[in-house]
């Protein structure tokens, strides 16, 4: 990717969080996110690869803006960052019996079992997004999650020392 390029993938990125609407479609929200993707790749060269799997029939619902980018941001900064090797991060959406299931996994170290209580703790409604860990975007998720999808919806992280990876799963109640 040349500098120009960069350059407008910046611009593009920019253009959609600047934009008016705070409720987007899928097919809206992977768009910015290839473009988030496409930067990164050209820091981190083939050590960062990523793929979807998107039902076509998804992609027009509509979510709000920022909803899935965190997920992946997250991917970028505590899997590829963190090491020399290759990352691949999956982005999954479908489909399940009546709820929509938005899963982002890595093949990164993982996460280990004090950070993953610290932010599972960031969750709880009691405590302010920060107090607990320094999972920002998470705690920011998982709230807006129940604030825009009700208390039924749901944001999992599953991460063991004996697996590598993270796998995080954003179940909505429709």
């Amino acid at each position: 990717m040349e500098n120009s390029q960069i350059m407008l993938s910046l611009a593009r990125l920019f253009r959609y969080i600047l934009k008016a609407n705070d409720w987007i479609s899928i097919q809206e929200e992977l768009d910015f996110i290839d473009e988030y993707l496409q930067i990164e790749k050209f820091r981190f060269g083939q050590k960062l690869q990523w793929s979807y799997d998107v039902e076509p029939s998804l992609k027009t619902m509509l979510i709000p803006k920022l909803f899935i980018h965190p997920l992946i941001e997250n991917s970028v900064k505590h899997a590829v960052e963190a090491t020399s090797t290759t990352i691949r991060i999956h982005l999954l959406i479908r489909q399940k019996q009546s709820d929509v299931e938005i899963v982002v996994s890595d093949n990164g170290m993982g996460i280990s079992q004090d950070v993953l209580d610290q932010i599972l703790l960031s969750f709880q409604d009691d405590k302010p997004v920060g107090s607990v860990s320094q999972s920002y975007g998470l705690a920011n998720l998982y709230k807006r999650i129940h604030l825009y999808f009700g208390e039924t919806s749901s944001l999992s992280v599953e991460s063991c020392p004996d697996y590598p990876g993270t796998r995080i799963r954003v179940q909505i109640k429709q």
